[in-house]
């Protein structure tokens, strides 16, 4: 489990730095194995939470957490299938896409 956990959160940090921090060179996300949050604070204090709603019509249930909820909190299960896992950094995606308005 602790090879697994290691090995997803390279993909996940990957994946952050391939396809969400770009969109928004503001953004910072921090993490450790699965529990990794992305600090919207700099682009808008609503931002984490537009993310959140956005992210629920797309069929990703995330919640914010931080200060003032500017942090989108990622905490997939342990065990998460690779295709799901990478399935929600792209609802993610999307999401921050559409509430950038790009």
């Amino acid at each position: 489990l602790e090879n697994e956990v290691r090995r997803k959160e390279s993909v996940v940090c990957q994946r952050f730095a391939e396809r969400i921090l770009p969109l928004d060179p503001r953004l910072q996300a921090r993490g450790l194995g699965l529990i990794w949050g992305l600090d919207c604070s700099a682009v808008g204090s609503d931002l984490a939470e537009r993310l959140s709603a956005r992210c629920f019509e797309l069929g990703l249930v995330i919640e914010t957490a931080g200060r003032g909820d500017t942090v989108l909190k990622f905490l997939p299960p342990l065990n998460i299938d690779d295709t799901l896992l990478l399935q929600g950094i792209d609802i993610v995606e999307r999401a921050l896409k559409d509430c950038l308005g790009g």
